[in-house]
């Protein structure tokens, strides 16, 4: 069972990335008739920058676009713990996004503005993992938005806020199970459409070895069997080397945050 400081930290790292059906302004007034729609998932890596899958990011300018949904609605929500009874939902308007090119890897990362700062006090980066020594048969759970809205909204109505956690263990690594510098995870862990991005992460230390990117099943359904992209300290730095080094997108200016009563 993971301890509920490290309950608390991953809650609060994770996000959902996805877009608001109407204007901010409006969307303020009348959130509980118009709840944001969650494309996939990420997670903090610094504190103003969200890691997720290149094809998340994909996703949700696609789903946007058909959807006729401006760049200014496209967001990210954090819902933070801030005691037994309430949580704070906070979303934040996508800055940049950029897919890390020159790489393989499904990764990608959004910025966004961390302002006002109180907003964020219980928002914190989760710990990337340093050693890349992973064994078959290690326990581990992921953190995000399985099947998106499905298990937030209820009979047309809001229900829960928050990412879920799923259990699972690490079940085979690429190339070989021994090897020492794997270049992708097999995981036998609970997943479905909208965990794409989420962090995998070790329950001792609550230290990210990978992000999730795929999962074998139909049409979008639950599977049981998923893979994960590994990682280490050092590529991550490296990719957001890359990233600060990408061209700025225009420079827009929204937020909101509300107190929940649970």
């Amino acid at each position: 069972m993971l301890s509920q400081d490290l309950l608390d930290r991953l809650h609060n790292g994770v996000c959902a990335i996805g877009y608001l059906p109407i204007p901010l302004k409006q969307w303020e007034k009348q959130a509980a008739n118009h709840p944001f729609n969650v494309i996939g998932s990420g997670f903090l890596v610094r504190d103003t920058t969200i890691m997720t899958n290149r094809h998340v990011i994909r996703d949700l300018v696609e789903a946007a676009d058909a959807d006729y949904i401006p760049a200014d609605q496209l967001f990210v929500s954090f819902i933070a713990s801030i005691s037994d009874r309430r949580v704070l939902n906070t979303v934040r308007m996508v800055r940049r996004r950029v897919g890390v090119h020159g790489t393989n890897a499904d990764v990608g990362f959004i910025e966004f503005k961390r302002e006002p700062a109180e907003q964020f006090s219980k928002i914190a980066p989760l710990a990337i993992d340093e050693s890349g020594h992973l064994r078959v048969t290690e326990e581990v759970y992921l953190c995000g938005y399985p099947h998106g809205n499905r298990l937030l909204e209820k009979d047309g109505e809001i229900y829960r806020l928050g990412p879920v956690i799923q259990h699972g263990y690490i079940s085979g690594l690429a190339p070989f199970g021994r090897a020492k510098h794997p270049k992708e995870i097999l995981l036998d862990v609970r997943t479905a459409r909208g965990m794409s991005g989420s962090p995998v992460f070790r329950p001792s230390s609550a230290s990210v070895v990978g992000i999730h990117n795929e999962a074998i099943g139909s049409g979008g359904g639950a599977s049981t069997t998923s893979f994960a992209i590994p990682l280490t300290k050092e590529p991550v730095l490296e990719w957001l080397g890359r990233f600060d080094e990408s061209p700025e997108s225009d420079d827009l200016d929204s937020s909101v945050s509300g107190e929940v009563d649970a």
